[in-house]
């Protein structure tokens, strides 16, 4: 993998297309590995971002649905954006964490129903649009990116 500041440097600043679009958690311990992520798949410099609490359950809020949705069609309008990347993780305190939905196959059932549920909303409403549903789970000092679909 290319050094992170070359990568950075060699963006192109004129370049007004981003063919994705990648929606995570604000929460700061997967910042790290969602950019290492992207960086691996060659998004970095290619990827509009969206960063919030929960990430794919603002797209089944009704208080922040609207606004969620909005960010979807800026970066199909202003940047051509054609894929979404919805990215869940374990431990997310939007849901009240590991606590409230017990850390197993419970909590990964949850993401996984969640993710897909934002999925069809966003394709109600743009259904040209293709998408990659992902999972971070933490494994010691790494995460493991497990896509859904």
């Amino acid at each position: 993998m290319e050094n992170l500041q070359e990568i950075l440097s060699s963006i192109d600043m004129s370049q007004h297309t981003m063919d994705h679009i990648t929606i995570a958690c604000m929460d700061g311990r997967f910042f790290g590995p969602v950019v290492h992520y992207l960086l691996d798949r060659g998004l970095i410099g290619h990827t509009d971002v969206f960063f919030a609490a929960g990430s794919q359950q603002n797209f089944l809020s009704d208080e922040f649905k609207a606004f969620a949705l909005k960010q979807i069609e800026l970066s199909r309008k202003l940047h051509d954006m054609k894929t979404v990347t919805l990215v869940a993780h374990w431990d997310c305190g939007a849901y009240g964490g590991n606590k409230a939905l017990g850390g197993g196959d419970e909590e990964r059932a949850k993401y996984a129903d969640d993710l897909e549920a934002a999925k069809q909303v966003i394709a109600a409403k743009f259904p040209d649009l293709e998408f990659e549903l992902v999972l971070a789970k933490p494994e010691g000092n790494k995460v493991d990116f497990q896509k859904i679909a």
